[in-house]
């Protein structure tokens, strides 16, 4: 019947195997003492015809060196810094998309695109840039006459039909 099998070892250098009870189904894994460390465990089947009658399982407690987990920190706070980096690139590029495949592009909500070295004349206006546009304001109540181009009024689009 299949059973499970520690290999052990104590402070004095001596391995030892502690054998577990066999079950002919889910056979249970047996404890290491306290005093021993626990180095592998071996399954053991003898069924006929399976290519692997024992399977060797290497469990034991391996000693990293410190240069080696210091490294290892150093190569995982790089990788949570490129996360970082990478999510906010992803996270501008979700919100207002201006460069992509090296087209420059404006969206003209507001001025922070433009080259605030230099002065601007043209204006932004329902997201619309415009040549600049010189006002001069008249106050109608104010007393002074008002002038304005004679116009009449044309329809551009009609709709005829109800």
């Amino acid at each position: 019947m299949p059973r499970y099998d520690l290999i052990t070892i104590d402070a004095k250098g001596v391995v030892r195997r502690i054998k577990g009870i066999a079950q002919p189904w889910r056979p249970s894994m047996p404890r290491a003492p306290s005093e021993q460390l626990f180095l592998c465990y071996i399954h053991q089947t003898w069924k006929n015809g399976e290519k692997e009658g024992v399977k060797i399982v290497n469990n034991a407690i391996h000693a990293v060196p410190m240069n080696e987990l210091e490294a290892m920190k150093k190569g995982i706070n790089d990788l949570y810094a490129l996360v970082a980096q990478e999510r906010l690139r992803s996270d501008v590029n979700s919100r207002e998309p201006t460069t992509k495949k090296g087209v420059f592009v404006n969206s003209f909500f507001d001025d922070d695109m433009r080259d605030q070295g230099i002065s601007q004349s043209a204006a932004i206006v329902n997201k619309e840039l415009i040549l600049p546009i010189d006002v001069t304001m008249a106050d109608i109540h104010g007393g002074e006459k008002t002038y304005l181009l004679a116009y009449e009024l044309e329809p551009v689009l009609e709709q005829t039909k109800d």
